[in-house]
């Protein structure tokens, strides 16, 4: 089951929030590709980073999942916890970001997406699964998310 994990920032305009010192809320939670079901959401009210959400997001992925996440989660004692957990997961890297391999728990695949030339870093734990189709995992989160964004 291919679950991808995002959030979204929600500007509140209620003169009761911003009374409170509340200007935005952060959303987060997951989607079932395969049940087509969405996860219990996570609510923050304020600025705080997806690293923040760590527990939640490793309780919001289901035991027979592979969850699939952008950047913001994107941390090295999160995709430990993540193994730790038994979890499977694919998490987008920066490029920027020191590789600190364990190769006994993950691996990171490399990819480019040649129409926009961009080169992109994966984290993941999947030993079934050849490079190729880690990516193409990846690809499919990005697809679904735009597919979002036009609608």
């Amino acid at each position: 089951m291919l679950f991808p994990v995002d959030s979204t920032v929600i500007s509140l305009t209620s003169k009761l929030f911003w009374q409170e010192g509340y200007h935005q809320v952060k959303l987060l939670n997951g989607f079932s590709l395969t049940e087509n079901l969405t996860s219990a959401a996570v609510l923050a009210f304020g600025e705080r980073h997806d690293l923040s959400f760590r527990e939640e997001v490793i309780d919001l992925i289901p035991e027979n999942a592979v969850a699939i996440m952008d950047r913001g989660f994107a941390s090295w004692r999160l995709i430990d916890e993540r193994c730790e957990g038994n979890k499977r997961f694919v998490v987008h890297i920066k490029n920027n970001v020191r590789t600190e391999l364990n190769q006994d728990r993950y691996r990171v695949v490399y990819f480019c997406n040649l129409l926009s030339k961009v080169e992109f870093q994966l984290g993941a734990n999947l030993r079934s699964l050849t490079d190729e189709e880690v990516a193409e995992l990846y690809r499919q989160r990005w697809r679904i998310e735009n597919l979002w964004k036009m609608h």
